[in-house]
């Protein structure tokens, strides 16, 4: 299942449309000095757009919550995150062929008979000796290379009495 995304596009027309429609407030990145104009979260507050002066627009955000109205401890099949890709595109205003894809967060829902709990308290690290860490809430965190892996109980993100173990 795809759940956080994060990419752009560059349009110079769509940009000045942006800025002077839906973007409201101006930030400044203080290492680079870079300027971004705007920021909007669209439906469910699931995504953050930046509109750059250069005509860059930058989106972040969940496309499983963005689908599913707030909520993803479900499935996300690809034919869905297809859809979900082609509206969002729609709702802002540019063609998906001409969005550059810089990050994808992906995973999987465990659905256990046992607490999830039994199962973070037992794993140490990757299988090429990378040690886990605690991250906020319950779950785990290793960071290898260019990709992180989380583990955590997913059942007690949203209090649901399913006993549910998200692998991303």
């Amino acid at each position: 299942m795809i759940d956080y995304i994060k990419a752009y596009t560059v349009d110079k027309h769509i940009a000045a449309r942006l800025r002077n429609t839906i973007c409201t407030q101006v930030e400044v990145n203080h290492a680079t000095g870079e300027i971004s104009i705007g920021e909007y979260y669209g439906k469910c507050s699931q995504f953050k757009i930046n509109v750059y002066p250069s005509g860059r627009i930058q989106f972040k955000g969940s496309l499983h919550k963005y689908y599913n109205n707030g909520i993803n401890n479900s499935d996300f099949t690809i034919s869905q995150v297809r859809q979900t890709i082609y509206s969002f595109c729609e709702l802002i205003g540019f063609k998906p062929e001409n969005v550059f894809l810089e990050n994808l967060e992906f995973g999987v829902n465990l659905h256990l008979v046992q607490p999830p709990s039994v199962i973070l308290n037992n794993i140490i690290s990757l299988s090429c000796g990378k040690v886990f860490s605690e991250m906020a809430g319950e779950g785990l965190n290793c960071k290898l290379r260019e990709y992180r892996h989380k583990i955590y109980n997913k059942s007690s993100q949203y209090n649901t009495k399913d006993l549910l173990l998200r692998y991303e």
